[in-house]
């Protein structure tokens, strides 16, 4: 009788966590994850980052990645947008 034994879900290839942190939630996310984090395209979040209006990102190797916690205090911290007049 043979037993099957499943391998471990691995996590999503877009955020970094801590081994054995036993924390849940990424440090680091591509440029999909903090654009999704920020509700903007990519295409946004890199122009963001050209005109240096957001948090830059580290380099890990040749990956450029943002740490969350950067992100959720930019989020935070920034000034409330009036977009109620935008151009029309």
């Amino acid at each position: 009788m043979k037993t099957e034994t499943k391998p471990p879900t691995p996590e999503p290839a877009n955020t970094t966590t801590p081994k054995g942190s036993g924390s849940s939630s990424p440090l680091l996310v591509d440029a999909r994850g903090a654009a999704a984090m920020l509700g903007i395209s990519r295409a946004t979040l890199w122009r963001l980052r050209d005109a240096r209006m957001i948090p830059l990102p580290v380099k890990v190797g040749t990956l450029s990645r943002w740490r969350v916690a950067d992100l959720e205090a930019w989020t935070r911290d920034r000034p409330e947008v009036d977009n109620s007049q935008a151009a029309r």
